[in-house]
């Protein structure tokens, strides 16, 4: 494995419908750096990524949502799962949760592990409370994740999704 250390930016932008388009892209650690240094909102917007945002959003007539960046790790040697372990990113878990308020969330997990969660007896729906990888992760979920109208959420249900 041969990790890497990535830099990324997003600009997340609502329509008519209230429906959030994320426009996600690479950049540069001296773009991610310069971001970061930035004293206020501003001074970010003065950064070459905010004058990336400010001119995407001239080409847009949706309204901000959000727009930030990110540092992740990749692995630039990955080798995915072997054809015979038909493994898709179609086969999700699908989990509803919620922050403070009243609206609703859901996350997708693509590539269900079947073996790493119990399914009820309606064939769909995912037991949170189970002894297994399901609980480790809502438990995971409560403790660091915020709802889109702010508070720590709660997982609410899961079932099996595509």
């Amino acid at each position: 494995m041969a990790l890497q250390a990535g830099f990324g930016a997003f600009l997340s932008l609502v329509d008519s419908r209230n429906k959030e388009s994320n426009i996600p892209y690479r950049i540069s650690q001296a773009a991610f750096d310069a971001w970061v240094a930035a004293a206020n909102f501003g001074a970010q917007d003065a950064t070459g990524l905010g004058q990336l945002f400010t001119r995407t959003q001239a080409l847009s007539g949706m309204t901000l949502v959000r727009k930030g960046v990110n540092k992740y790790t990749y692995d630039d040697a990955v080798v995915p799962p072997a054809p015979d372990d038909n493994v898709y990113g179609f086969d999700k878990l699908a989990f509803v949760y919620r922050g403070t308020g009243t609206r609703d969330q859901v996350i997708t997990i693509p590539g269900r592990l079947d073996t790493a969660y119990t399914v009820g007896s309606d064939g769909i729906s995912v037991a949170l409370i189970d002894g297994a990888a399901v609980e480790d992760w809502v438990t995971s979920m409560e403790a660091v994740v915020v709802g889109i109208q702010g508070g720590l959420v709660t997982v609410l249900s899961g079932r099996v999704a595509r």
